[in-house]
């Protein structure tokens, strides 16, 4: 997750990058429920409440969410939802999207292999809120809005691309299939009211 990004292409959004290579370099892969890594310049990485933050960041106002995604072709995707909200620490973090737009097809409100992450609490390895009997942030080694593995996993390990039976990789289901571990992902949220 990171502060605003002067160098953006559109300043109004707020990056919310978790950027793996910080994550495994300095520790922080196996962050609790309440921390997580946070980019706030290409050498300076740290810890926090992250889950909070963004939790007080979304009760400003109404805002939408988009993540976009590269693929090791340089071939790029996007989703983008009209309404992203994520609730507070009593609600387990729980995210609500809708409004989904993009150019590939839809993991986080209506996917047709039913592994959707909305309304779904916030999962890591010592909080499982996912619906099934295994821990989905143990197996896919991120934390995430998890309900069943595998629709997508932005917050995966970065394997590089084609990988063979391993689901723990930066994925979207979607577009590339679960075992294509995707060179990066950039969630952002703006404000629209």
């Amino acid at each position: 997750m990171s502060a605003i990004n002067e160098t953006e292409p559109n300043p109004d959004y707020v990056r919310i990058e978790i950027d793996q290579t910080a994550n495994i370099n300095d520790g922080c892969l196996a962050c609790s429920i309440d921390d997580v890594c946070v980019t706030l310049s290409s050498t300076k990485v740290h810890c926090i409440r992250g889950n909070e933050i963004l939790h007080h960041l979304l009760n400003q106002g109404t805002y939408e969410m988009r993540m976009d995604m590269e693929d090791f072709d340089n071939q790029t995707r996007y989703v983008k939802y009209s309404s992203f909200n994520v609730g507070d620490e009593s609600r387990k973090y729980k995210v609500t999207l809708s409004g989904f737009s993009g150019n590939v097809g839809d993991c986080f409100t209506n996917s047709t292999i039913g592994r959707v992450i909305n309304s779904m609490m916030f999962s890591t390895w010592d909080q499982d809120n996912d619906k099934i009997n295994s821990n989905c942030a143990v197996n896919q080694k991120s934390g995430w809005w998890h309900r069943s593995c595998s629709c997508a996993n932005p917050n995966g390990l970065y394997l590089a691309g084609e990988t063979t039976g391993n689901v723990s990789g930066i994925t979207y289901h979607p577009w590339r299939d679960m075992y294509y571990s995707l060179k990066s992902t950039r969630l952002m949220v703006r404000r629209v009211a």
